[in-house]
């Protein structure tokens, strides 16, 4: 996915995506926290797109899932697949780039 790319725009998209992965599932965790339906669904639109752009489907289907609450609620297990999700594409590159 990210193959051919100078490994210095590699790290920076690899680095953007951890950032809004992370700052997406806080947003997340924040609005079903004070009942943020809005946010809840914007935040996990984002994090659906932000996933299936880097190939991690598994992630972007339970961020979709996650748009079919009725009411926003924190998920352990969209957190645990989004640090899944981080780690298994860095790894991924790293093992396609020998680093």
């Amino acid at each position: 996915m990210l193959g051919g790319l100078p490994a210095a725009i590699v790290s920076v998209v690899l680095s953007s995506f951890e950032w809004d992965v992370r700052r997406l599932t806080s947003t997340m965790q924040k609005a079903a926290q004070t009942g943020d339906v809005v946010a809840y669904r914007s935040a996990a639109q984002a994090l659906a797109d932000a996933a299936v752009n880097l190939g991690a489907f598994h992630l972007a289907g339970m961020a979709r899932n996650a748009l079919e609450h009725e009411v926003p609620s924190t998920d352990c297990a969209l957190l645990a697949a989004s640090e899944s999700a981080i780690g298994a594409i860095r790894s991924a590159y790293a093992s396609s780039t020998g680093a």
